[in-house]
């Protein structure tokens, strides 16, 4: 054993001359030597948003972070969370105030009135330049729409619910809805064929998105059922 210097506090240790010429025994215990290799270790600089402060932070949490580092201490994060920023209605151009940590949640709207009104129309990311309005092919009418009920056994051809299980939310049996596979309200006029089939409420409702994908399903799902009716009969 020999007598050595810690390369942190400068206190005398005794330590092993083997671990002198391997190139350990530099400090007198794990704190100095943990303590030696965050002062070596260069800490990046971030400036807080909270209270605009300088302070450094250990590499080791930039690696472990999820989000960036934006703030120096629990309390400047709680208190900017809290904090109410103004903002400007995007339709009636009224100032109104939401909190910091709900700005960008797509609060652009002063009221729940003033999103609505803005979803209506071209302003809709389900808009299709007004289709809904078009009148539908005189053909499609009640006697048809029950035909097609019938011919699928009043079941919903995506999901199977049968037209008895078709319940509202205020416990009314409502009857299936006969949809256009295709979009196309002008089917069965022109010489059009009529891809039509019976949806429940739920998946009715899911088809006014993705429409692309909804028409590949139907309109696999209605090959597939109009073949084994033709072979079964």
């Amino acid at each position: 054993m020999i007598t050595a210097v810690c390369k942190f506090c400068g206190k005398q240790f005794r330590t092993n001359e083997a671990w002198i010429r391997n190139g350990r025994g530099k400090f007198c215990s794990r704190e100095c030597g943990y303590a030696d290799r965050r002062r070596r270790t260069p800490k990046p600089e971030f400036v807080c948003n909270g209270c605009g402060k300088t302070f450094h932070v250990v590499p080791s949490k930039l690696v472990y972070s999820k989000t960036t580092i934006k703030y120096c201490s629990r309390e400047c994060y709680e208190s900017a969370r809290n904090k109410d920023v103004t903002k400007t209605c995007r339709l009636c151009g009224k100032t109104y105030s939401i909190k910091h940590s709900k700005k960008d949640l797509r609060n652009d709207f002063c009221s729940k009135k003033c999103w609505y009104e803005y979803s209506i129309g071209e302003n809709n990311p389900n808009w299709r330049g007004g289709s809904s309005f078009e009148p539908y092919c005189p053909k499609f009418n009640n006697a048809k729409r029950e035909e097609v009920r019938d011919r699928y056994g009043r079941k919903c051809l995506s999901c199977g619910l049968s037209e008895d299980e078709n319940i509202s939310k205020s416990g009314r049996h409502i009857k299936l809805a006969v949809h256009h596979i295709r979009y196309d309200k002008t089917e069965g006029c022109d010489g059009k064929e009529m891809w039509l089939c019976p949806l429940c409420m739920r998946c009715h409702s899911r088809t006014n998105g993705n429409r692309d994908e909804w028409q590949a399903l139907l309109e696999e799902k209605k090959k597939i059922f109009d073949e084994g009716l033709y072979d079964s009969s």
